[in-house]
């Protein structure tokens, strides 16, 4: 049994969101990729849906996004001990986080990252920096191509469950 992996905003905020799947065969859902900064439940839409609304999936500016970072497939990680955390395979990144990337800055992606997240601390700034640099290891390890971002390029990619 598969389900679709999309590239997903929230509709009200924006921000990217990422689909987790329970273990015990439960129903998948979406969060927010910085839960601690929302006041309301996720709304999914296709990101193409929300034209002028770019944000880059690394640094979290708002802003122009012209670079789509494409991995060979999700980047699916054990969340919990009852869920699978799953991102998209289409990363957005703006011009200086594309630039990093490609020479393997990685601790300036994060210092972005966490500059832009000033005032947004919460419980999920704790061990951000670590969580952060290793998903980026894992996606640095699948990075298939980094081209222009065009919609058109955007699919959908299975989910194979366990």
């Amino acid at each position: 049994m598969s389900d679709p992996v999309k590239s997903q905003r929230c509709a009200v905020c924006g921000i990217g969101l990422s689909q987790f799947v329970p273990l015990d065969g439960g129903p998948a859902g979406w969060r927010h990729e910085r839960p601690a900064d929302q006041d309301h439940i996720p709304v999914p839409v296709d990101r193409d849906q929300l034209p002028g609304r770019a944000r880059c999936d690394f640094c979290d500016a708002e802003g122009d996004t012209p670079w789509l970072i494409v991995l060979v497939g999700p980047i699916t990680q054990l969340a919990t001990e009852h869920e699978l955390h799953v991102d998209s395979p289409y990363w957005a990144a703006c011009e200086p986080c594309k630039s990093d990337i490609t020479r393997k800055r990685w601790t300036s992606v994060y210092s972005r990252n966490a500059s832009n997240a000033k005032g947004k601390a919460g419980e999920h700034m704790v061990g951000r920096r670590k969580y952060l640099l290793a998903m980026w290891s894992r996606i640095d390890a699948a990075i298939l191509a980094i081209v222009p971002f065009s919609e058109d390029l955007i699919q959908d990619e299975p989910i194979q469950s366990q």
